[in-house]
């Protein structure tokens, strides 16, 4: 199992031949909440451990880039995959009913012991019941970035604005 990071998509194409006969898992999330959850990400990372200062415009503009260039090189890396290698999941629809979209994973994947694994999922679903996502806030003026910069891709993956946690800054 190679853990999941948005790095290891830079990689897809490349991994198999780390791992032959590896299979692979696609989450993706509603790209607002991917935006707001790297902005926040790199804003601290920098904040922490950079020896320079970027503006805020700096790290929007590297996660805007970013996220375009991570998303073409993930559908090239599924092209290279050969049939039943690879599977996609909404973050959402695996919030929503986990056991229903790993079931679907193993089907695609063609993996063997689901049954043998569907009583230890179960209880590892309950133990994270209660967890809470983070609410993020973003401006106006980022919401109109995004929608320029990642609309076609956004309608593309069929999402909306996720208004149950991300809120926009009144413009007051």
């Amino acid at each position: 199992m190679v853990l999941k990071s948005p790095t290891h998509g830079f990689r897809l194409s490349f991994l198999p031949s780390l791992f032959p006969g590896a299979r692979f898992v696609i989450i993706e999330r509603n790209p607002y909440e991917v935006f707001a959850s790297n902005l926040k990400l790199w804003q601290t990372l920098l904040d922490m451990y950079s020896l320079e200062s970027y503006s805020a415009e700096q790290i929007q503009n590297f996660v805007l880039a970013a996220y375009l260039i991570h998303e073409e090189t993930i559908a090239e890396g599924m092209r290279s995959l050969g049939p039943g290698t690879v599977s996609r999941v909404r973050y959402e629809d695996l919030v929503a009913d986990p056991l229903t979209e790993i079931r679907r994973i193993y089907s695609e994947l063609k993996l063997s012991g689901f049954h043998e694994a569907e009583p230890a999922l179960l209880q590892h679903i309950a133990s994270v019941s209660n967890h809470q996502r983070n609410r993020f806030v973003l401006s106006p003026a980022q919401k109109e970035a995004v929608d320029e910069e990642w609309g076609p891709l956004i309608r593309d993956k069929g999402y909306k604005w996720p208004a149950n946690w991300l809120s926009l800054k009144s413009s007051a």
